[in-house]
């Protein structure tokens, strides 16, 4: 058995733990106690994204991954899998907006974009950045 050792550890560790702890603490605190806020929708939301992560995105994102592993080169496969997380992130940050929510009939400012295409934008150039990125690996290592 073979024994890892341990980088050193920050000294910054614990006062940014204790200053990500307040923060923690403001929000809740904000949430449970505002004037406009409605705890037990902020706990159907958060028991919602928690079983969204466990049954769809975390089986989605290793079956991915497998498939990735079986179908690219090696050389490759880290560019392609980062394709895979950023375009994830994309989706996940447009999901408000595409869905519309919390949109007006009244007020037009309210998400006045064009969602589905600034999604379809985000995602088109993390796919060529990804292109560039293995052509440009395969022309180096041929080299």
């Amino acid at each position: 058995m073979s024994t890892v050792e341990e980088p050193p550890r920050s000294r910054w560790r614990w006062p940014l733990y204790a200053a990500g702890s307040a923060m923690i603490a403001f929000g809740l605190w904000g949430e449970l106690f505002g004037a406009d806020t409605n705890p037990l929708r902020w706990a159907e939301l958060l028991v919602v994204a928690a079983l969204a992560h466990d049954l769809v995105l975390a089986p989605v994102v290793i079956a991915l991954g497998l498939v990735t592993r079986r179908l690219m080169p090696a050389r490759f496969r880290s560019a392609v899998q980062g394709a895979w997380l950023v375009s994830a992130v994309l989706l996940l940050v447009a999901v408000p907006g595409l869905g519309r929510f919390g949109a007006k009939a009244d007020n037009s400012s309210v998400l006045p974009r064009d969602y589905p295409t600034g999604l379809a934008v985000g995602v088109g150039t993390v796919l060529l950045v990804t292109v560039l990125m293995v052509l440009f690996r395969r022309v180096r290592q041929r080299r």
